[in-house]
């Protein structure tokens, strides 16, 4: 959430005693760990209070056994027909002695998608095991698009782990200001056992405290794991990967006991960025062969493996990384011909690498650096904004949501237009305008706005706002009509986040090279110095449009899953002075006009038709730069199919295009069985740099060796191969893709590392500026 009225937490006062069990001995905690922040809610009207709502009531005391208050609270809050969103811990120790489980019902279409909000007070609301040795403390099982906020698990040394996910498909979970602590296993994860997925997901401002994972990843479809501003302490492994794949970013490790950050077997791509690391035996090791992985700006003292700091699979691209303080004098990587492409790291060892560098790429220095300042530096923050005054929609309002609106707005000061559970149908345009107020649901299948009006809307109109936040809601079945328009009415520059929306609405879609509409989501003509952030927002296919917005700041930190459509960038403006970049999402692209965009996690699988990306522009405008990340970009088509093979195409697009650290997959035999290559088709005059780096052009079935990138057509494109390769999967083949150099190539290569720096910036400016 935005920072309105900041609640002013310090850190622990002196050592705390924390048992592990009625055999264990005591042992203090370190002092220099942060606490959470303290969330001081005003209850909701659709709140279930564990310890006034339930039946049985819960005690809150750490003595009174409240099992059966917070099991029963859970089932209430999942009654979709119910009056409650949200179960309400508010402050006080909660003991329980056994699994807290949600009901859940299996329908022929899957797991029912009916998900859970609990939300705490942060550091004063402790969930407590006092079960059975090896015990968990909650399950969820198909109950995406859940959120948990503001809680301390604490498993005394005796509980397995604290929240685990079970087989049974989801989505977009969140926790955020949690603290999962003393767990034998893990302190949050998935199970190890059984299918489905837990996919676009978020961990954010979390602490994870002497478990033997901290957060563990199994099963091949968790992907897309966003982990932002979480440190670890004292953990085993701080990141556990098994099969799925993760972003960690702005996270702080300190004294791991294994490694920070390991990918045992994934075959995903995963990243690592502006991490630091303390005193832990080593920072990463990558296993898995089949996969890629980035480490960008991590700094990394007094690691206590003298073998290594990081342990790399292939390939690998590592820039703007320190390390200090090493524990002999052996190099932080060492190598045994792993494809590695890297720039401006430094060691305080004589050397960065060691042992057998033949596939060694180094990029000249850009004119950016490093965001991090040192190894000590953390991002997790102990203050945090929440809503002050609650301006209820049928409370107060009688369902009148613009009426809401209207009070949160004039009396400001952090308060909030509040939206209980229900659907709100509405035959006139919502606006939002004005500053200092947030515009909440109860979550997104919770509260949801349905369209009743003309076929022109939108349904929410968003204008010059001045740091207002909208989140937690849906808009569904709007008609065609654009869900959400955000516009500036004045020269200022405006301030909006939103997070955890669906947006229903717009035209399907699907494919890059025809999608000419506005999409669910409109951003039109934004004022210069303009800042749009989005947490966690998605369309449901009907896309997401940004026209003549390209002097205002607009970020993507986690965006969307398969159904989330497009992106749309487009505009013809002169003043080109902002910026547009995406950090997580699963999405496709459609760039027009030459503008600029960079994304760092886009991960896109699947892909029915149409490219991946589609750039269009002119010669006679400004040149504009697309640099793209993908840790899976997979295009495929049912058996029988014509084999797919443009993953861009480009019209006239002038400037450079660059595909760094992506990982072209084509996942079985039954897919593409005679793919011949991953092309990049080009049309046009316009000149284009065409950079290829660090890739991996990964095949599975009967496709032959030779598949390698082709880039065609095009009067005046230039094309540069760096660090690539080509891996056959089933027979574990790799080999190196032929380098080709053309005399700017390492220059390029510099400007698309420079994108991602600056991405880098943008993230710590808008989402961590206080530290």
């Amino acid at each position: 959430m935005m920072r309105m009225n900041l609640v002013l937490c310090g850190l622990l006062a002196g050592a705390m005693s924390v048992a592990y069990g009625a055999d264990a001995p005591v042992v203090a905690a370190n002092p220099d760990i942060p606490q959470l922040p303290e969330l001081n809610w005003e209850k909701r009207s659709d709140w279930l209070n564990v310890k006034t709502d339930a039946t049985p009531r819960a005690v809150g005391d750490g003595v009174a056994d409240d099992t059966a208050a917070i099991q029963a609270a859970c089932n209430m809050a999942r009654n979709l027909d119910g009056a409650f969103s949200t179960v309400y811990l508010p402050p006080g120790t909660y003991r329980i002695t056994r699994v807290i489980e949600p009901v859940t019902n299996r329908t022929q279409q899957g797991w029912e998608r009916s998900p859970i909000n609990i939300r705490g007070h942060g550091r004063s609301t402790r969930i407590v095991w006092d079960g059975p040795a090896g015990g968990t403390m909650f399950n969820s099982r198909g109950m995406g698009y859940s959120t948990y906020i503001g809680l301390v698990w604490d498993g005394r040394g005796k509980a397995a782990r604290a929240w685990i996910d079970l087989p049974g498909a989801a989505s977009h979970t969140k926790h955020q200001h949690s603290a999962f602590m003393n767990f034998t296993e893990a302190g949050c994860g998935t199970a190890e056992e059984g299918g489905d997925y837990l996919d676009s997901s978020e961990w954010r401002n979390c602490l994870f405290i002497n478990c033997g994972k901290g957060l563990a990843i199994w099963r091949y479809n968790d992907f897309n794991w966003t982990i932002d501003g979480c440190n670890f302490y004292d953990c085993g492994y701080g990141i556990w990967n098994r099969n799925g794949n993760f972003y960690a970013r702005n996270c702080h490790f300190e004294r791991s006991k294994q490694v920070d950050i390991i990918d045992v077997g994934g075959i995903h791509g995963n990243s690592a960025r502006r991490c630091t690391s303390v005193g832990s035996r080593a920072f990463l090791e990558h296993k898995g062969s089949g996969s890629i992985f980035t480490i960008q700006d991590c700094h990394v003292s007094g690691w206590t493996n003298p073998d290594f700091a990081i342990r790399v699979g292939t390939p690998t691209l590592i820039f703007d990384c320190v390390f200090t303080n090493a524990p002999s004098a052996n190099p932080p990587i060492p190598l045994n011909g792993q494809s590695v492409v890297h720039s401006n790291n430094k060691t305080s060892t004589s050397a960065l690498f060691g042992g057998t560098t033949t596939n060694v790429i180094e990029v000249p220095p850009g004119q950016r650096g490093g965001s991090v300042s040192s190894a000590q530096q953390s991002f997790f923050s102990s203050e945090a904004a929440i809503p002050t005054r609650v301006f209820d929609v049928k409370r107060d309002f009688n369902g009148d949501v613009q009426r809401a609106i209207d009070a949160a707005r004039d009396y400001g000061r952090g308060a909030v237009a509040y939206l209980p559970r229900g659907n709100y149908q509405v035959s006139r345009t919502i606006n939002i305008t004005g500053g200092n107020y947030y515009v909440q649901g109860a979550g997104i299948f919770s509260t949801g706005i349905s369209w009743g009006g003309d076929k022109v809307g939108p349904v929410i109109l968003v204008s010059d706002p001045q740091n207002v936040t909208l989140e937690h809601m849906a808009m569904r079945h709007t008609g065609g009509v654009v869900a959400l328009r955000q516009v500036s009415t004045i020269p200022q520059p405006s301030r909006m986040h939103y997070e955890h929306l669906e947006l229903g609405g717009g035209p399907s879609a699907n494919n890059p090279e025809t999608f000419t509409g506005n999409g669910a989501f409109e951003a039109v003509g934004l004022s210069k110095d303009s800042v749009v952030t989005i947490w966690d927002a998605y369309s449901g296919g009907g896309g997401m449009s940004f026209n003549n917005c390209s002097s205002a700041r607009i970020l993507f930190n986690v965006g969307g899953h398969h159904s989330m459509g497009m992106i749309r960038v487009r505009g013809t403006q002169v003043d080109r002075s902002g910026f547009f970049g995406v950090q997580t999402a699963q999405t496709r692209f459609r760039i027009e006009d030459n503008q600029s965009f960079v994304g760092s996690d886009c991960y896109e699988e699947q892909m029915r038709e149409g490219p991946y990306a589609h750039l269009q522009g002119s010669p006679t405008l400004p040149e504009g730069r697309v640099t793209i990340s993908g840790p899976k970009i997979c295009g495929t088509r049912g058996q029988g199919s014509p084999s797919f093979e443009n993953y861009f195409t480009v019209n006239n697009y002038h400037g450079q295009l660059s595909s760094v650290m992506s990982q072209y997959y084509n996942p079985s035999e039954g897919y593409d069985p005679d793919k011949k290559a991953f092309k990049i088709v080009c049309t046009g005059e316009a000149p284009l740099d065409v950079l290829l780096m660090a890739n991996q052009y990964q095949q599975r079935g009967k496709s032959p060796p030779s598949v390698l990138p082709v880039s065609e057509g095009g009067l005046n494109v230039t094309r540069t191969l760096l660090g690539n390769r080509f891996s056959l999967l089933q027979w574990h083949q790799s080999a190196p893709v032929p380098n080709v150099l053309t005399p700017d190539g390492l220059r390029l290569a510099s400007l698309a590392l420079d994108h991602f720096r600056e991405l880098g910036e943008h993230d710590l400016e808008l989402n961590h500026a206080e530290k």
